[in-house]
C-alpha cells in the first residue's frame, strides 16, 4: 500500500524552464561560450547538448556554476506549477497520504520552503529536503551520477515521517531520480515527461509508470487500490 508520494520539484512540479535558461546562460558565459536564445533552449532542452563549446573537461565545472546560481537566485517569478499539480497536491492530502519534496538544489530546505510559501504550496508538504541540507562531496558533476542521488535523501524523510520506503512513490523527471528510488527501494518509481526527458530513457531506467505529469499520480494511485 502507498502512504506517502514523494516529489521532485523542478521539471516535475514547477516549470521552472526560464529559471534554467537564464542560469544555463550565466554558467555559459562564465565558460567562454555563446548565450543560448530562448527558441534554441527550446530545441535542446533534455538532448544533452546544452554543454556545446564547453570544453569536455570543463564539464564538471560548469554544471556546479549552473547548479549554484540556479539555487541561489530565487526568481518564483521564474517558476510557476505545472497545471493540475495544486489539485492533485489537495487531493493527496484529503485521503489522508503523507508527502514530501526532495531536490538536488544546493541551496537549503528554508529556502525551498520559502519559494513555495511564495506559490502557495508550502502547505502541501510534511517533509522538504533539499540537498543543501546536507554535507557532501562536490565532485565531478559531468560524471560522477551519484552526486545527483536523492537515495540518502529519500531514506531521512521517511524516517522522519515513520514509514519505510516499501510505503513510498517517489515521482520524478530525470533518471537519476527514477534510479535513485528503485534503489532506495520505493513501492514505485514514478517518471515524467515535463522535464524534457524522453519516455524510453525513463522506462530503461526501470520507471514502473511514465506520465505526461506528475498530476496524473492520483490516477496511478487508484488504479493500484483497485488492483
Amino acid at each position: 500500500m502507498v502512504k506517502a508520494v514523494y516529489f521532485d520539484l523542478d521539471g516535475t512540479l514547477l516549470n521552472v524552464s526560464r529559471r534554467f535558461h537564464r542560469a544555463l546562460n550565466t554558467a555559459r558565459v562564465s565558460e567562454g561560450a555563446a548565450e543560448m536564445d530562448w527558441d534554441e533552449f527550446e530545441r535542446r532542452y533534455g538532448k544533452d547538448v546544452l554543454t556545446e563549446q564547453v570544453p569536455a573537461e570543463r564539464h564538471g565545472h560548469f554544471w556546479r556554476l549552473f547548479l549554484e546560481e540556479f539555487s541561489h537566485k530565487p526568481e518564483p517569478h521564474l517558476g510557476e506549477p505545472f497545471p493540475g499539480v495544486t489539485d492533485a497536491l489537495d487531493e493527496l492530502r484529503r485521503r489522508g497520504l503523507r508527502t514530501a519534496v526532495i531536490t538536488n538544489r544546493a541551496s537549503k530546505s528554508d529556502a525551498v520552503r520559502s519559494e513555495l510559501s511564495q506559490m502557495g504550496m508550502e502547505d502541501h508538504f510534511d517533509v522538504v529536503l533539499s540537498q543543501g541540507d546536507f554535507n557532501f562531496q562536490r565532485g565531478d558533476f559531468a560524471t560522477d551520477l551519484s552526486l545527483y542521488s536523492k537515495e540518502s535523501m529519500i531514506h531521512h524523510a521517511s524516517g522522519e515521517l515513520g514509514l519505510e520506503p516499501a510505503g513510498v512513490a517517489f515521482v520524478g523527471d530525470l533518471i537519476t531520480d527514477i534510479v535513485s528510488s528503485r534503489k532506495a527501494g520505493c513501492r514505485l518509481s514514478v517518471g515524467v515527461l515535463t522535464g524534457g526527458m524522453n519516455r524510453q530513457g525513463l522506462e530503461s531506467a526501470g520507471a514502473h509508470h511514465v506520465l505526461d505529469s506528475a498530476a496524473q499520480i492520483l490516477e496511478i494511485l487508484d488504479r493500484l487500490s483497485r488492483a
